[in-house]
């Protein structure tokens, strides 16, 4: 590209460029450990129930026995 195309793309596709790669780093590093840090406390322990109570949670048991 050349002229007036080529300034109005350049400025943006680079910061397309940038933003995705900040993107990639900040949920590859920054999101796991908030997450972390956030749901510590939260975390609970319970016994899964014995028969499915929904019509779909018995279609998904039906479908993980087949």
């Amino acid at each position: 590209m050349t002229g007036a195309a080529r300034e109005l793309f350049v400025p943006l596709s680079l910061a397309v460029g940038f933003a995705m790669i900040a993107s990639y780093i900040l949920s590859s590093t920054f999101v796991p450990v908030l997450s972390t840090w956030l749901l510590r406390h939260h975390v609970t322990h319970h016994q899964p129930a014995t028969e499915p109570r929904t019509r779909f949670g018995r279609f998904l048991r039906a479908v993980g026995r087949f």
